[in-house]
């Protein structure tokens, strides 16, 4: 019994939406730091993350299946040729990596990004170049 008493104090979890969360990151870079199309790049995978996920999607309620999800659904989507490439989705992964790392060190989520077992679309083969290989 505690006598109604707290043995330790309180301590409540930081939560955030993804939508804030993705403001807040890009409002946070030091200017200069980044080059302009980085900024721009973030902000359009940030713009994706919140329209598949969800902006008012709490970060803590993102779990393995939602980042599959995410994959999935943005493979299937179109492009300007034919269908997102893989390696657009993996650099949109890398973003939310560097988002939900900025988020565990500042305590919003408990655990580093997890993104091993993620079931990627393959990788298309560049085709040779024209010029060969010089050196």
């Amino acid at each position: 019994m505690s006598d109604a008493k707290l043995a330790q104090k309180l301590t409540v979890k930081k939560t955030i939406a993804l939508g804030e969360l993705c403001k807040a990151y890009l409002e946070q870079i030091p200017e200069g730091a980044l080059e302009e199309s980085t900024l721009q790049s973030i902000g359009i995978h940030s713009q994706h993350f919140n329209r598949i996920l969800g902006e008012k999607t709490t970060l803590r309620s993102i779990r393995f299946a939602e980042l599959q999800q995410y994959v999935s659904a943005r493979s299937k989507e179109p492009d300007k040729r034919d269908k997102i490439s893989a390696e657009t989705i993996r650099k949109e992964l890398a973003t939310f990596g560097a988002l939900w790392n900025w988020a565990y060190g500042l305590e919003y989520v408990s655990v580093p990004f997890f993104r091993k077992g993620l079931v990627l679309p393959k990788l298309q083969d560049k085709p040779p170049s024209k010029h060969g290989n010089k050196l």
